[in-house]
């Protein structure tokens, strides 16, 4: 008989659920979700006060022309 190897390619499910499991563990999967979460978060609260800084500074200069 032959033994087959395990497969080792990030394909492999169990593999993957292994490779996450230890991230996770580590605390590595966490904090990059939390990162991710944190840099959507901060971008949103940027874009959102630059375009109302926008829409306000427009309205002034409207005013200020007429």
């Amino acid at each position: 008989m032959t033994e087959s190897l395990p497969d080792t390619s990030i394909c492999n499910p169990v593999m993957l659920a292994e490779c996450l499991d230890t991230f996770y563990d580590l605390g590595i999967l966490e904090g990059f979700l939390y990162g991710l979460l944190t840099f959507f978060l901060f971008e949103f609260v940027v874009h959102r006060i630059a375009n109302d800084l926008k829409r306000i500074l427009d309205k002034k200069r409207k005013e200020k022309a007429a």
